[in-house]
């Protein structure tokens, strides 16, 4: 019998997990939609419909912590302007990842493209970015 209640509860946490890690690389592919020329609200709004409206993003390098969907939203929309590459040359690969319950870590290439002509630059970016999972959606990012 308590082999039986093991192997379910093995079952059934697999499922969740594999829910969890659905939603942080559903994340991933939105954001990097975010990160290109003629990126629009619309874009900002396909990643917010993956996080909870009390989430947390956090930026250690920058010391920067935004809290609620609200300034979420106002921090991705603020940049948009600022992304001046296309989609071929701007966006996200993952490295590598590690997943455990409830919490999906991934490194990290981010490239964007910033600038035009003689002020056009190309900033690359290796880190960590942390998905902490609640309820189905994303409850706090931590990106290193």
């Amino acid at each position: 019998m308590r082999l039986r209640i093991a192997l379910a509860v093995i079952l059934v946490s697999t499922s969740v997990f594999a829910d969890d890690r659905a939603v942080a690389v559903e994340y991933i592919k939105a954001r990097c939609a975010t990160l290109s020329k003629g990126a629009t609200a619309a874009d900002v709004e396909k990643v917010l419909a993956l996080i909870n409206d009390d989430a947390v993003v956090e930026h250690p390098k920058f010391g920067a912590i935004v809290k609620g969907k609200d300034a979420i939203r106002r921090g991705m929309v603020s940049h948009l302007e600022d992304y001046t590459g296309d989609r071929d040359e701007s966006g996200i690969i993952v490295l590598g990842s590690v997943d455990s319950p409830g919490a999906i870590a991934f490194k990290t290439r981010t490239t964007f493209v910033t600038g035009e002509g003689a002020e056009r630059k190309v900033v690359q970016r290796e880190g960590l970015t942390i998905v902490e999972i609640k309820n189905g959606r994303i409850s706090r990012l931590i990106e290193y």
